[in-house]
């Protein structure tokens, strides 16, 4: 089965956990697709990292600014997340050593030549490219997932679909003449909590730009 490569190498244990556990929610519907995540790691606390201790124990490393649903989903991805030491961002020291890379994730696009590289590689892999910088990209998930959804075959698409549109319909059914209220978690969010507009009883949901 094929892998996922983060790119750049990343610096620091904040910056490694902050991508593992965005890619534990990205990848979970997909975890016999593929083989690996492989994080690359050029921090000079390599030898204290260990790939299995930190998803058993995701509670204690998830941030809180993440869904803790991510701490129970952590511990599947058992076997499936590599921790590679490199001592070069780029990965020259490390690259020839990987194989069957289906998707390189660029993470930071911060510096155009940081990208180009990434690009680099993965052209050289003949391996997908998803840019997914959580600071500069507005729909890194979504466009993390559209990879994601790469891994499955086209019948697996359809019945995905399928299945989601046939709970969605019993679901609206249920629903049918309650009062619900939609919320996007941008300005307007904001501007209702800040003039505490009155919501009417019944469901109420939050959600982002790609849900």
């Amino acid at each position: 089965m094929p892998s996922i490569l983060f790119f750049p190498a990343l610096p620091s244990r904040p910056l490694l956990f902050d991508q593992l556990f965005r890619a534990v929610w990205h990848f979970l519907p997909a975890l016999q697709k593929f083989d690996s995540l492989i994080f690359p790691y050029s921090g000079s606390d390599y030898a204290l990292l260990d790939a299995e201790q930190t998803l058993s124990m995701a509670r204690v490393y998830l941030s809180r600014d993440f869904d803790p649903a991510i701490a129970e989903y952590a511990p599947r991805f058992s076997g499936k997340v590599r921790f590679a030491q490199a001592r070069s961002a780029d990965l020259s020291d490390i690259a020839s050593g990987l194989s069957a890379i289906h998707t390189v994730i660029i993470w930071n696009t911060e510096d155009a030549r940081v990208v180009a590289a990434g690009q680099r590689l993965a052209a050289h892999m003949k391996a997908e490219v998803i840019l997914a910088d959580p600071t500069m990209v507005q729909q890194e998930t979504l466009l993390t997932l559209r990879g994601v959804h790469r891994l499955f075959p086209q019948n697996e698409l359809h019945d995905l679909v399928t299945e989601s549109y046939g709970l969605f319909t019993q679901v609206l059914k249920r629903l049918k003449g309650e009062p619900i209220s939609v919320f996007g978690n941008g300005p307007s969010l904001a501007k209702v909590v800040q003039e505490q507009t009155s919501v009417s009883p019944g469901l109420r949901g939050v959600c982002n730009s790609t849900i």
